[in-house]
């Protein structure tokens, strides 16, 4: 595979060739994730909807078309889905560790 999750740090992606997207990542897992939904292997949905919000944050910066964003070294991404405030979301934040490689 061009991309993958390194076995033994499952905090990091393996990249095998450029212009690998966060898309062409999340395709190699056992879930559907849309900009709006993540669908996991049993089904199980969460999509935005007037109470809970499905957000992603790259390298701390809000993005809303980061689907299709080419990986970089370095980058961070967080998922995160529900209600939560910017105090939350920033604790969040701040608990992506640097991977030890």
């Amino acid at each position: 595979p061009s991309v993958y999750i390194e076995g033994t740090n499952p905090n990091v992606i393996k990249i095998k060739k450029s212009g690998i997207t966060w898309n062409d990542f999340f395709n190699t897992l056992p879930f559907s994730l849309t900009h709006e939904c993540l669908t996991t292997g049993t089904k199980e949905t969460f999509c935005s909807n007037t109470t809970k919000t499905l957000r992603f944050y790259l390298n701390g910066v809000r993005k809303t078309t980061v689907l299709e964003e080419v990986i970089q070294s370095g980058d961070q991404l967080l998922v995160s889905y529900g209600n939560e405030g910017d105090d939350v979301i920033s604790r969040q934040l701040r608990s992506i560790t640097e991977p030890t490689l």
